[in-house]
């Protein structure tokens, strides 16, 4: 599901390394996850933050 979300998104070209990871998001008794590598976590969040500026402004200059 990861993977069709970065195609739908066009972000092909990252590495979203899914394995056992510590999340530091959740209670710290239970942290351990299967999901994506830590960097490529942020580089998604990075992605989306910038791609919801880019439509807001978008919008924005709509009226």
């Amino acid at each position: 599901m990861d993977n069709a979300a970065l195609q739908t998104y066009g972000w092909t070209d990252l590495d979203i390394s899914h394995d056992l990871y510590q999340v530091e998001y959740i209670p710290e008794t239970d942290r351990t996850r299967y999901t994506l590598h830590p960097n490529a976590h942020r580089e998604v969040l990075k992605r989306l933050l910038a791609l919801n500026h880019k439509i807001h402004e978008e919008e924005v200059a709509k009226g």
